[in-house]
């Protein structure tokens, strides 16, 4: 069954296919691994079958087991140093914020971090009042507690200082919210906060779409995308479209329809159905499923085969505004920023007003449009994409995300951001 829904409902199947994933190899060697016991235990199982899907470079594809959601692959997220290095034109780095216990080398030129040179350290945060290049030292690790990495530097007097320095998250990743998906306050300025994009509370989302209108009056408007893990993008194109009175630019979509991505999408909406929070989300829920049936129906009536089709990331609407939005925005995002929450950094990029804050999103959005697939004897249920999005601005990396313009390290990136926007968006 799995091999089933891989060939005939994963949109990755012949694009990661085509960048060397043996696929024949993967669905031989599992089924062999399989064969070699009459009888599984169940947890037994899933440690088999995950260990075959890390092998999926797609953050979307994994299990659920009982509820509880187990990803093929980790994502990847930065680890900072708390140290911060200045670089003014063709000047060597120069340590300008040292951690506790070593605070003595600031003002020292920075020589090596494990033992490298490389600039995979470096991560650009706001850039100081000189208007020299500020960077955080980190480094990229799936690991939620990655090894200390070595530092060297060289003191003004020439003296060659070496240490272990131990990594921690940038602390920007929301901990907890209001518990709304959409909130609008004004406090210590104008922020939107919106926690989902899931069809799940379309009337929050209706009020968030029609917030671009008052956003409109802002000089500026800070848009808190943390720990949102998506769901639908219309509503990202409709608020980012109100508020400039301009198109934007999405994925460019190749979809697989097949009927087992049809009867993948019935199960999803069975599934969003028996999650619906009130009467409202139950009709429109239910509205969908039945036409999901309809079509799965219709597909059986004439034999659909399976194929491909094609969709540009262009804008089909034509947004009319007689005040567009002339402000900055700022785009707050985390490790959790993920999927259609991703779709909104890439659409919002395309306005030259907006800037990036926070720390790299989360890189699930490379399949999507996902569908539910139930393996019959283990019970375990599959999630695979059913479409392939493409990056107009190849700045997306599944795993990594969209990098921010600027990074944060603080614990509180709410206080005190109003100050540096002027800073993290230059006049012209």
């Amino acid at each position: 069954m799995l091999e089933r829904v891989i060939k005939q409902g994963y949109s990755g199947y012949e694009v990661l296919g085509a960048e060397g994933m043996d696929w024949e190899s993967f669905f031989q060697g599992l089924a062999r691994d399989v064969a070699t016991r009459e009888d599984w235990r169940q947890s037994e199982f899933l440690d088999l079958l995950r260990g075959y899907l890390q092998r999926i470079p797609d953050l979307h594809f994994g299990v659920f087991d009982r509820g509880q959601w187990l990803p093929a692959r980790q994502p990847e997220r930065v680890f900072l140093t708390g140290i911060k290095v200045r670089k003014e034109g063709a000047a060597p780095l120069i340590v300008v914020e040292a951690p506790r216990g070593h605070s003595e080398t600031v003002g020292s030129e920075l020589v090596t971090i494990d033992g490298e040179t490389s600039s995979d350290f470096l991560f650009e945060t706001l850039p100081g009042k000189s208007g020299a290049r500020d960077y955080y030292l980190g480094k990229w690790s799936t690991e939620s507690e990655p090894d200390p990495v070595g530092i060297e530097v060289k003191t003004p007097e020439g003296k060659s200082v070496q240490w272990k320095q131990e990594l921690h998250s940038p602390g920007v990743r929301l901990k907890s919210s209001s518990g709304r998906p959409f909130r609008l306050t004004y406090i210590p300025f104008p922020r939107i906060e919106i926690r989902t994009f899931s069809a799940l509370v379309g009337l929050d989302l209706d009020q968030f779409r029609e917030s671009a209108e008052r956003a409109k009056d802002f000089n500026s408007v800070v848009v808190d995308l943390r720990g949102n893990q998506g769901g639908s993008d219309r509503y990202a194109r409709e608020w980012l479209e109100t508020l400039f009175g301009a198109p934007s630019t999405g994925w460019n979509i190749s979809e697989l329809v097949s009927p087992v991505t049809l009867q993948g999408n019935v199960l999803l909406h069975q599934w969003l159905l028996s999650h619906a929070r009130n009467g409202a989300e139950k009709k429109e829920i239910g509205g969908r499923l039945a036409y999901a049936i309809e079509q799965l129906d219709q597909a059986e009536k004439e034999s659909l085969e399976r194929h491909w089709e094609k969709f540009s990331g262009e804008s089909m609407s034509d947004p009319q505004t007689n005040q567009p939005f002339n402000g900055k925005l700022v785009l707050l995002v985390d490790s959790i920023t993920s999927s259609s929450a991703e779709t909104f950094v890439l659409m919002a990029r395309q306005f030259p007003q907006t800037v990036v804050l926070g720390e790299n999103t989360h890189g699930m959005a490379r399949f999507g449009e996902i569908k539910l697939y139930r393996l019959p004897n283990s019970g375990f249920w599959i999630q695979a994409g059913s479409k392939h999005f493409e990056d107009p601005s190849g700045r997306f990396e599944e795993g990594r995300g969209f990098l921010p313009d600027y990074w944060l390290e603080t614990s509180d990136p709410i206080s005190g951001i109003l100050e540096r926007l002027d800073t993290a968006i230059p006049e012209d």
